[in-house]
């Protein structure tokens, strides 16, 4: 059940009602305020929402109210956003062994594809000339990132041997085998770690994107995942937006003058 403004009084009457555990959302709260003031440093940001959140379908609907993006880690959830009439231009895929009958399904939704390896670009290319000849698509490919220290309550953080995303040395093939099947890497996706209140390990991640960044000729995105930190009980810091969104702006803007093009950030 899903109501505003919720009276404590009527935790009792609503438990008797619809039995326990009861889950009650107080939608007009779904939405956080700190996160807007990285917009006081770059205006071109898209707030993607990781549906393994929370797919309720009326969080959902609250937050496409909102016009934030939605990241889906799998086809369950890809299907619940369309159900939630979630467009295809929102929503962003990054998830790992993906299938062909996964890869066809994204295909036909038209979603947004971020991808692990050069094998993922290769099978979805085959997949793509035999669907959609003469038609371009848009992909996107998952970083390899390997944070040097890790702090503030940090967890599932990729340290040491990371097996996770295209590695900087081979984005020269990676190019090639997207043009040879008509694809276009226009966006790149980069993950530390859960739950991460120290900003400077995002820096190195916005640091290390900047890199790929200047290999890709088409590109117009960088998502930097989510992760970021929330007050809990191992750490009572919360991440600090306004000191990561001046290193956004000190990385972004040069960064954009040097493509000649404005990057869109993404965060999750």
């Amino acid at each position: 059940m899903f109501i505003n403004n919720l009276d404590t009084n009527r935790f009792k009457h609503l438990a008797k009602r619809y039995g326990t555990p009861l889950y009650v959302y107080d939608l007009d709260e779904i939405f956080p305020t700190a996160i807007h003031k990285i917009y006081d440093h770059w205006e071109s940001i898209l707030i993607r929402y990781a549906v393994m959140a929370n797919s309720t379908s009326a969080v959902l609907k609250r937050l496409q109210c909102y016009g934030v993006g939605f990241q889906a880690n799998s086809v369950k959830e890809c299907h619940t956003l369309r159900q939630c009439a979630v467009t295809p231009d929102r929503i962003s895929v990054t998830t790992t062994n993906m299938s062909d009958k996964d890869l066809l399904y994204y295909k036909n939704e038209q979603v947004f594809i971020n991808f692990n390896s050069l094998e993922e670009i290769r099978g979805f290319g085959k997949l793509h000339l035999r669907t959609s000849v003469n038609q371009r698509n848009d992909i996107g490919i998952r970083i390899e990132f390997r944070p040097s220290r890790v702090s503030g309550g940090a967890t599932n953080c990729h340290q040491g041997k990371n097996r996770i995303g295209v590695p900087l040395q081979h984005i020269s093939r990676a190019l090639q085998i997207a043009a040879q099947y008509n694809l276009c890497i226009t966006g790149i996706h980069g993950y530390a770690h859960s739950n991460c209140s120290d900003v400077t390990v995002f820096q190195e991640l916005m640091d290390v994107a900047k890199e790929y960044a200047v290999r890709l000729p088409d590109l117009t995105t960088i998502n930097l995942g989510g992760g970021f930190g929330i007050p809990d009980g191992r750490d009572n810091r919360s991440f600090d937006w306004d000191e990561f969104g001046k290193y956004v702006k000190s990385s972004m803007s040069p960064l954009s003058w040097r493509l000649g093009k404005r990057l869109r950030l993404e965060i999750e």
